[in-house]
């Protein structure tokens, strides 16, 4: 009933403000941007009102016009934004390992690509952080959960050597954005079905001697 009488003419005339502010600021981010995002919004016009309510709003009050999808916030069509996520999850899945989000994004297949867009990357970048069965490092490196975990967790045994559990889940967290971080765990279950990495006592591992991680894939 509520969102009927908005969809009136006047209110969607008064409404036409915060569209544009809205679209301007997802233009700003790339097209998509995060709950976070938008609450940190400051431009005058959302006075002392929630932006992320304000935005949740506008979604419902012309569908289509502004989308959520999988808890972010886009300018794009959800079917475009479906194609272009099955299309990263093909390409994933195909890869022998961690790729750079720079080269997912220029390999992307003109049909994936959502229209009026000429960089992709913040659009993947989004789809990776809300999938459980991805993951993205903040260096911009994308990977399936389950394959590409153990190669991160022996990098951070290459760099830092022995550690307890405590450390290395924390070693590994801090270089994944919140979204994409792991529990204990998920974590100590890859180290144990991990053949490169081996346990030296009661929550501790080590890499063999000699063996090195491979290095970061170049952007």
């Amino acid at each position: 009933m509520a969102l009927g009488t908005l969809r009136q003419a006047l209110p969607l005339q008064a409404a036409e403000p915060f569209y544009r502010a809205a679209t301007a600021a997802l233009q700003a981010g790339g097209g998509v941007l995060e709950p976070a995002e938008v609450a940190a919004q400051a431009a005058p016009i959302w006075g002392g009102a929630s932006p992320v309510g304000a935005f949740l709003l506008l979604v419902q009050l012309v569908p289509g016009r502004l989308i959520r999808y999988r808890d972010f916030f886009s300018l794009y069509a959800a079917t475009a934004i479906e194609r272009a996520e099955k299309a990263l999850v093909d390409r994933l899945v195909a890869a022998p390992g961690l790729q750079s989000l720079a080269t997912l994004a220029a390999r992307l297949p003109k049909a994936a690509r959502p229209a009026g867009a000429s960089d992709f990357a913040p659009l993947l970048r989004a789809l990776l952080r809300h999938r459980t069965d991805t993951l993205l490092t903040l260096d911009d490196r994308a990977g399936l959960a389950a394959r590409d975990t153990p190669e991160l967790l022996r990098e951070v045994l290459a760099a830092n050597g022995e550690m307890s559990l405590r450390a290395l889940v924390a070693a590994f967290n801090a270089g994944l954005p919140p979204a994409c971080q792991r529990g204990s765990g998920f974590l100590r279950a890859v180290l144990l079905n991990d053949s490169l990495i081996r346990k030296t006592a009661p929550n501790r591992y080590a890499l063999p001697g000699g063996l090195q991680a491979n290095l970061p894939l170049d952007s």
